[in-house]
């Protein structure tokens, strides 16, 4: 190598041999692009045909099950079966339901129509079930009243079909649609106070009105037989609830243990009842002495007023 060849290379930059290499790249990927742009569009217009016959596939199959199943008559709806053990009434219930004879079956949205009739305040759980093909079976499960609820400054009173509020073993608030003659029959709790939200759907809050129920339910149950029957149960006060027997005996009950003190106060009744007098009142707050008030005797009847009886006189001897 001349020297003359030698002064050139020694004037050529470091960085020249790295350009040529990376432009001579750069047309290859501008080639490869291209390459890579059309091989995208193809697949892109295969997948929008493929796309296009998926289409078409479905709005076929829907177009042959609307014509076989909803258009055709062999799914209308032509028995409603309502299974209750409340007292629903039937017009009420397909009225919520939002079902009727001669819709279509199929298209009878089951869970809506069941949300829709739990969202009655009686109605614990609904089960829609349907029976192809052409039946629909609900099944109503409703709450089992244990008490009235009266509250005259709310308008709430008791044994009323109109204005009567009925509560069960949970709190819950309901109305009373239909007065049976089991109806009549419940205790009555009685709130004053006005710390219930006392509407239809809601539910006991307050604890004295909750110990009021649940001493009305203590009460009642079958192994209590032996304690006086409860007819109803007010809220006092903070610390005091008042109950009152069939026989119109009034006692005053904590609220900590009012079965304990209900206990105690049947226990009095039954060591009395061999007296003459009977109990009226009796305040179990006190733990030792207990005040028991007596109703007044009734006069004994005063004896009929007889004529002293005379005797007679023996006659004198003839002279």
């Amino acid at each position: 190598m001349t020297h003359k060849n030698q002064r050139h290379k020694s004037k050529q930059k470091p960085g020249d041999r790295f350009n040529t290499i990376l432009n001579v790249r750069g047309c290859e990927t501008r080639d490869l692009r291209r390459v890579r742009r059309g091989r995208i569009v193809r697949m892109a217009f295969k997948g929008l045909v493929l796309l296009s016959g998926c289409f078409m596939f479905c709005l076929l199959v829907k177009s042959g099950y609307e014509r076989i199943f909803i258009d055709s008559g062999h799914f209308l709806l032509r028995q409603i079966d309502i299974q209750t053990n409340g007292r629903t009434d039937r017009a009420k219930v397909l009225a919520v339901a939002g079902v009727r004879e001669g819709m279509n079956l199929l298209k009878v949205d089951l869970a809506k129509v069941g949300a829709a009739l739990e969202t009655l305040p009686q109605v614990e759980t609904a089960d829609v079930r349907r029976r192809l093909p052409d039946a629909i079976e609900i099944r109503l499960d409703e709450r089992v009243p244990v008490a009235w609820v009266s509250c005259p400054a709310a308008g709430w009173r008791p044994k009323s079909a109109t204005m009567g509020l009925l509560v069960d073993t949970q709190g819950r608030l309901f109305r009373c649609d239909i007065l049976a003659a089991d109806l009549v029959g419940l205790p009555v709790v009685e709130l004053n106070d006005g710390k219930d939200v006392l509407q239809p759907g809601s539910h006991l809050t307050a604890r004295q009105s909750l110990v009021c129920l649940k001493t009305l339910v203590a009460t009642a149950q079958p192994d209590q037989a032996d304690l006086p029957r409860l007819v109803s149960a007010s809220v006092r006060n903070g610390y005091t609830i008042a109950v009152r027997t069939e026989d119109g005996v009034e006692a005053w009950l904590g609220l900590d243990d009012p079965i304990g003190d209900y206990r105690k106060f049947a226990a009095i009744l039954r060591q009395l009842s061999g007296n003459r007098q009977r109990v009226a009142f009796a305040n179990l707050l006190p733990r030792r002495n207990i005040a028991v008030r007596f109703e007044q005797a009734e006069p004994a009847p005063a004896r009929p007023a007889t004529a002293p009886v005379r005797r007679a006189r023996p006659a004198a001897p003839a002279a």
